[in-house]
């Protein structure tokens, strides 16, 4: 597989360290990762690059990962929107993303490891 044909994957998030830790596990995997530390960089990421799927903050500065969201559905309906929290488990906002068309929940809680688990089964649904 060459380099046009890797998997793109973009990471939004506005905590440095969550972005740098998940980007090097994203690429280790052999996937192309895009990183964006806020949401409107994200945004021009997205639409300038084939991505393939999306791991989005819900709590962002400006626009919030929610917003984020529903303009990435606008642009690319069927790329997959992995929602990123530190809260923890939060249901109210879990059921939102969803009503939103977020195709997963992934805690910063959890090892890298089970957000990579997350990204393939989406993908692997497309």
């Amino acid at each position: 597989m060459d380099k046009q044909d890797k998997i793109g994957i973009l990471l939004i998030d506005d905590d440095n360290e969550v972005l740098e830790a998940l980007g090097k596990v994203v690429e280790l995997t052999g996937w192309k990762c895009f990183k964006a530390p806020t949401g409107e960089i994200g945004l021009d990421i997205f639409r300038i690059n084939k991505i393939d799927a999306a791991v989005v903050d819900i709590n962002l500065p400006k626009s919030d990962g929610f917003e984020i969201m529903k303009q990435m559905k606008q642009l690319k309906p069927n790329v997959p929107v992995i929602v990123l929290t530190g809260l923890g488990y939060e249901k109210e906002q879990v059921e939102k993303a969803v009503a939103l068309g977020a195709s997963g929940y992934v805690s910063k809680a959890m090892p890298v490891k089970d957000a990579i688990t997350k990204i393939k089964a989406v993908l692997g649904r497309r």
